[in-house]
């Protein structure tokens, strides 16, 4: 999100590529602002199991998430 100036990865190994991340980060010698590791929420895994949102129609108050790991830069 260029707006937010945000990175959203989904990821299986949280903690290993968190470091990946941050350490190519440092080396392209781009500075963090913050960092932030997400578990799914059964929205996440709904969408990813049926491609399906939970989404309730405009108007309505559902919601659903979308990455497992941020970072803001």
């Amino acid at each position: 999100d260029r707006d937010a100036r945000r990175v959203s990865v989904r990821v299986d190994d949280r903690a290993g590529a968190l470091v990946r991340v941050l350490r190519a980060l440092d080396a392209a010698g781009l500075q963090i602002e913050d960092v932030a590791l997400r578990r799914p929420t059964l929205d996440d895994v709904f969408l990813q199991l049926t491609g399906h949102s939970t989404t309730k129609p405009t108007g309505s108050s559902g919601t659903t998430g979308s990455t497992a790991q941020e970072v803001k830069a």
